[in-house]
């Protein structure tokens, strides 16, 4: 029982710290696409942090299975953020190349090119993954 409450805790914390980091990241990341899709992305965030909370604190017993789901869950919405494409008054970057590259905008961070709405459209679609399996582990253990 008490491994049990501490692998909770665990989730728990986890649930929060990884959205979290998501967010920080893409946040250092910068350009338009924060002030234009900011919300969606905090939506995104809290939204995930609030159904892996309650799926920690609801399913009983927990087991591999159903960890599983959730660590899976927590590194599609990593792998979501980090690809994230972005620009600004220069070349165009990915959150990960940002943050690997010399920060936004940095020559060796450059990416593909995409139009805004382009980029927009591509930027929503990683996020589709992200919310679809949120869904789908909710519905499966609410």
């Amino acid at each position: 029982m008490r491994d049990a409450n501490g692998i909770r805790r665990l989730l728990i914390a986890v649930a929060v710290i990884v959205p979290l980091a998501a967010l920080v990241a893409r946040g250092y990341a910068g350009g338009w696409f924060i002030i234009m899709l900011g919300a969606v992305y905090l939506a995104v965030a809290i939204y995930h942090a609030v159904i892996h909370i309650g799926i920690a604190r609801r399913v009983a017993p927990l087991d591999g299975a159903a960890i599983l789901k959730i660590v899976a869950a927590h590194a599609v919405l990593l792998i979501a953020f980090l690809l994230q494409w972005d620009v600004g008054d220069g070349p165009s970057w990915l959150t990960i190349s940002a943050l690997l590259a010399g920060g936004p905008g940095a020559s060796r961070a450059e990416w593909m090119r995409l139009s805004l709405g382009a980029g927009a459209l591509y930027d929503i679609a990683l996020l589709v993954p992200v919310v679809l399996l949120d869904v789908m582990i909710k519905r499966r253990h609410a």
